[in-house]
């Protein structure tokens, strides 16, 4: 039912060999293919795989840390009724993906995904208007992921006034990190998301607990002004909950993993590089925007893992 092939730099090819199985499996239904350097032709092949399985049992997928720009052309997410989580973080899809992927879930009424992690991916107001008129419609989706993108106070409210009609989402992870300039929107769409939660569980927040959380909420916010850099691989922990804290893989495929989740300090994964970042920066050498220098310190991250590789080699 398990499979994980993470970090094993398989790309494109190994991805397109595993083509055959993944459209004739009966049984998988959760998969990590994360840290294997696949791009889109990878991610698209096996998405359609499972798309033409008519015996899919697909539960769990994860894709984060690849070189992904366009996993799919919308037919898997407008199709598939067994997905409910996908991880995507930590690839280059920006707007026009997301834009696939949005459609493809608005035009299906039987989607049964609920967890959509997509942090990381240098989405912009385009790529959150989108999402915001899916969810509009949608009746699934619990938990949506959009830390360390590049959404500003245009897209926070797309996703504002999308959930005047939807009451089931319940989070949206990781707004603190992106460049929304306006705090409040932030504080509205989080106020609103807790009454989707007090409503589903039936709870009675007393004005004490009110206050504590209003309390957090202001510390939140004055924690995340004081950084001078709001972007990079050093980022201290965020104070709200972020996808990258729900690998679900580091808990299921940890080695020698019993039952017990392994620290990260005790294992032995120096992890893979995530491939060539200069291709990526289109915007030119001199360029100093936030996806820009992101890219060149995760570079020089890869640059230091390399280093560190070779030498224990």
């Amino acid at each position: 039912k398990r499979l994980s092939f993470r970090s094993n730099r398989m790309g494109n090819r190994g991805a397109v060999a595993l083509q055959d199985y993944f459209m004739n499996t009966k049984y998988l239904e959760e998969l990590d293919l994360s840290k294997n350097q696949i791009g889109s032709r990878g991610a698209a092949s096996t998405l359609h795989a499972f798309r033409d399985n008519p015996n899919c049992k697909l539960r769990m997928i994860n894709f984060a840390h690849n070189e992904i720009w366009d996993p799919d052309d919308g037919s898997f997410f407008a199709s598939n009724t067994t997905l409910q989580l996908i991880n995507l973080e930590g690839n280059f899809i920006h707007d026009e993906g997301i834009e696939a992927i949005a459609k493809g879930m608005a035009s299906n009424p039987k989607t049964g995904l609920n967890q959509l992690f997509l942090g990381w991916n240098g989405i912009g107001d385009e790529g959150c208007m989108e999402l915001a008129l899916m969810l509009e419609t949608n009746q699934s989706l619990v938990t949506l992921g959009l830390g360390e993108n590049d959404i500003t106070s245009v897209g926070a409210r797309a996703l504002l006034a999308s959930l005047a009609s939807n009451s089931v989402l319940r989070d949206i992870t990781g707004l603190y990190h992106n460049q929304i300039d306006r705090k409040f929107i932030v504080a509205a769409i989080k106020r609103l998301l807790q009454s989707h939660v007090e409503e589903v569980d039936g709870k009675d927040l007393t004005s004490a607990a009110q206050q504590e959380s209003e309390v957090m909420f202001e510390a939140s916010l004055s924690a995340m002004d004081t950084l001078a850099e709001p972007l990079g691989s050093n980022l201290p922990p965020p104070e709200e909950l972020s996808e990258g804290s729900l690998d679900w893989a580091e808990k299921l495929y940890a080695p020698g993993n019993d039952g017990n989740v392994i620290p990260m300090a005790e294992r032995n994964d120096p992890g893979v590089p995530l491939g060539n970042f200069d291709k990526k920066m289109e915007h030119g050498p001199d360029c100093n925007c936030d996806s820009c220098r992101a890219a060149i310190r995760e570079k020089q991250r890869q640059e230091e893992e390399d280093e560190k590789e070779e030498q224990r080699r």
